[in-house]
């Protein structure tokens, strides 16, 4: 329900002269924040900002967020979120073949319930996109699942033992992602400017950083 609201709220604010991951940058950037506020001073802060793992999740972030408007620009939001459940998939396939972790024969048939729905709505993709479509749908999910494992080996993560140490340390991973965000945008605008060509859409102007 959240994904699906998420989906919707960026179709809404591409209707506007409004940047979507300049959009998800700025509003990471506030949250991170609020969440310090709330957390106060304490342990974990530099180790976090220190840890390899905490800018490389920001890249991935990055990454996975510009597959994710690039690809709703040629789709509608509920068929990408269905078809965002494919990183499902590629966390499954990552987690059994480099993490060594066990097949679940339980969640087998949900498995391949979920793929054969994403096989079927994958099938009535417009024929002129689905090579974008398809290719946007399958970095973001691979992105999607690199974020997910790294948040599960991040050792200062697994450190915090209260929830002030977590929020502490979950806002400042959400301050390097929001920072990584912005200046590379702000990177992207420039080139855009300077050297006046068109990156569809993925480079905000300097309009929309105001």
């Amino acid at each position: 329900l959240i994904v699906a609201f998420f989906n919707v709220v960026m179709m809404f604010v591409g209707n506007f002269d409004i940047h979507p991951i300049l959009f998800v940058g700025q509003g990471m950037l506030f949250a991170s924040f609020a969440m310090l506020v709330v957390a106060g001073p304490g342990l974990l802060a530099k180790e976090t900002m220190q840890s390899l793992s905490t800018w490389t999740y920001g890249v991935t972030f990055l990454l996975s967020t510009a597959c994710f408007v690039a690809a709703m620009t040629y789709i509608s939001a509920a068929d990408m979120s269905l078809l965002g459940r494919f990183s499902i998939v590629c966390s499954s396939l990552i987690g059994f073949v480099f993490m060594k972790r066990a097949r679940m024969e339980k969640g087998m048939l949900a498995f391949v319930g979920l793929f054969g729905t994403l096989v079927w709505v994958a099938y009535f993709v417009p024929t002129e996109v689905r090579i974008p479509v398809y290719t946007l749908i399958f970095f973001f999910s691979f992105f999607q699942a690199l974020q997910a494992f790294i948040s599960e080996t991040h050792k200062t993560n697994n450190l915090a033992t209260s929830i002030s140490q977590r929020l502490r340390v979950t806002a400042f991973i959400m301050t390097a992602t929001s920072v990584t965000f912005i200046v590379f945008l702000a990177v992207m605008s420039g080139l855009q400017s300077a050297l006046d060509v068109n990156m569809y859409g993925l480079a905000p102007t300097f309009k929309q950083f105001v």
